[in-house]
């Protein structure tokens, strides 16, 4: 049974012991790299999505120079087009071979370049993850550290690494800078839950025809349109 394991950020990463996957195909996120086992897993490709608001090109310039001196030599980094000018007039990530990708696409056919509809940049990852498996004739995608609780700590950013260990976190990003208050974000975080919910579904199922099975594998994650399969053990 071959699988390829997709690795967002939630709290729940803390939990695992990621030792198991090492040296096994994993698909990463964001600030993913801080983990210290991300140098010991075999990532066909580390993702990045679009820099937005309030992350300044200082802040954009500082997390990503951190991100590739975390990275192997040759390692694929998925970029946004919309960043494109930014990595190439500061000569970043010079030691990676750099994907630029876009929205608008179709899937499975234009992964990774363009990628079809999302909501979180883990839905990205975990089309590239099928895609990944589709093509090296893997059996199973699971995916772990998809809590998505943010409706249960609005106002309070959690993810499996402390805060500060991000550089974002260190030059001033907050990511809950369009939410003023604790009804508003929680009236937020639940319709986002939904259309989360929804998007995950559909390429399960799409993978499902294809002969590739997606799985949950976040412990009590509040995606519930994902079978769970727990075979990472817990370090509690």
């Amino acid at each position: 049974m071959k699988t390829c394991y997709v690795l967002a950020c939630g709290p729940s990463i803390k939990e695992q012991d990621l030792t198991h996957l090492r040296n096994k195909p994993c698909i990463t996120i964001s600030n993913f790299f801080v983990h210290p086992e991300f140098i010991n897993m075999d990532i066909k490709y580390h993702i990045f999505g679009r820099l937005h608001e309030p992350i300044t090109t200082e802040m954009g310039i500082a997390w990503f120079t951190e991100a590739g001196n975390r990275m192997s030599s040759g390692q694929k980094v998925m970029v946004h087009s919309g960043d494109r000018g930014m990595v190439e007039s500061n000569s970043l990530f010079t030691n990676q071979e750099v994907i630029y990708w876009s929205e608008g696409g179709v899937f499975p056919e234009t992964i990774p370049e363009r990628i079809d509809n999302y909501v979180s940049i883990s839905q990205v990852a975990l089309q590239v993850g099928i895609k990944v498996a589709l093509d090296e004739e893997f059996d199973d995608v699971i995916i772990l550290g998809i809590d998505h609780s943010w409706v249960n700590h609005v106002n309070v950013s959690k993810h499996f690494y402390e805060e500060d260990e991000s550089v974002l976190t260190r030059l001033g990003y907050n990511e809950w800078f369009n939410v003023h208050n604790k009804e508003q974000g929680e009236a937020m975080e639940r319709r986002n839950l939904v259309r989360l919910s929804g998007v995950y579904d559909n390429y399960r199922n799409i993978a499902n025809d294809l002969g590739v099975n997606v799985f949950n594998g976040t412990p009590n994650s509040l995606i519930t349109s994902l079978p769970k399969k727990h075979i990472v053990p817990t370090t509690k």
